[in-house]
């Protein structure tokens, strides 16, 4: 299964920035993310903002991308939910940073307005927005970047302070293991083997992971976390050659069984160390992202909060679309 990544859309979700369609008279709100509301009258200003910018339009309209609604002031349903989930990402991020204590730099804003000129076309289109919408894209995009550093950003000190505490994650280590469906099953099994079954034909016999039941249940030897996470704490504690209580994993019930272990050496470990840590970190955001309570203004659809294989606004069903509201503050609805 491939992992969620929320940086990859949100990379894709900067090429799109613009429209929907439908008008609401309440409530006020666009989305509400964590307790932090996006206005619809900011959504609104986003959009128009995109809209008079013509240039970008144009742009846009070359990658295929639908804007207007059925109306003359009126936006896609489609892109307005692209758009407000780019809205919520941006809240996301600004909010995780913020708890993390994670610093924006001036590099990080100096390659920002790069990535977004890239992002919107050219030069020529950025400098066309409304100045304060510039500053807008650039400062959520110097966050995006500040956010990515820090995933990837890992010392050797650190990297040698976690080896020193987890040693036994980074050895080599060889397993095997008998996967079946209950616990009761798994429980059954490892009576069998302290009676004097042989681990390897208990295996064969029935482990449900066919590819490495034909091996007498033999994973291999292996350095570093390579296992789902309940499954490499066993790995990791387990005495060598003593057989564990049932493990429950999103497999089902394992037996599991060290075999070997060889401890390796931190400059062995050290790149391992720090792909773990990185990954750890890329977890711990895409955690906070399932986590968050995010609620989207019935009008623009709902918000899906399941990654990796959906995470965003989906817009209405009904075939209308979103009309900004007038000079007033005033909409009224599409039916």
């Amino acid at each position: 299964m491939k992992k969620f990544s929320p940086f990859k859309l949100i990379v894709v979700l900067s090429l799109i920035l613009t429209s929907c369609s439908s008008t609401v008279a309440a409530p006020s709100y666009a989305a509400q993310v964590n307790g932090q509301t996006i206005s619809r009258s900011a959504l609104y200003q986003e959009l128009s903002d995109m809209k008079n910018n013509k240039a970008y339009v144009s742009h846009l309209q070359s990658m295929k991308v639908i804007i207007s609604g059925i109306g003359k002031k009126s936006y896609n349903n489609g892109f307005v939910a692209q758009v407000l989930t780019r809205e919520i990402y941006w809240s996301l991020i600004s909010q995780y940073l913020k708890t993390h204590h994670i610093a924006v730099t001036s590099q990080d804003k100096t390659k920002a307005v790069g990535q977004v000129t890239s992002q919107v076309g050219n030069a020529a289109i950025f400098h066309a927005f409304p100045v304060s919408y510039q500053q807008t894209l650039v400062n959520n995009e110097a966050n995006l970047l500040a956010l990515e550093n820090y995933v990837s950003s890992v010392s050797k000190t650190q990297a040698s302070t976690y080896y020193s505490q987890h040693q036994a994650m980074f050895a080599n280590s060889c397993v095997r293991h008998i996967l079946v469906k209950t616990k009761s099953k798994a429980l059954q099994l490892r009576k069998q083997i302290l009676s004097g079954a042989h681990f390897s034909a208990v295996a064969k016999a029935n482990s449900i992971d066919t590819g490495s039941a034909k091996l007498g249940g033999s994973l291999g030897c292996k350095a570093g976390p390579q296992y789902v996470t309940p499954f490499q704490k066993a790995v990791d504690h387990l005495p060598v050659n003593k057989i564990s209580q049932p493990v429950h994993s999103q497999f089902g019930w394992h037996l599991i069984e060290v075999t070997k272990r060889t401890p390796q050496s931190l400059a062995q470990s050290m790149s391992k160390v720090i792909s773990y840590l990185k990954s750890q970190k890329a977890n711990k955001f895409s955690s906070f992202l399932k986590a968050s309570k995010i609620k989207v203004n019935p009008r623009f659809g709902k918000f899906v909060n399941s990654p990796p294989n959906s995470f965003g606004v989906v817009p209405p069903k009904t075939p209308t679309s979103s009309q900004a509201p007038s000079s007033s503050g005033s909409s009224s609805s599409a039916g």
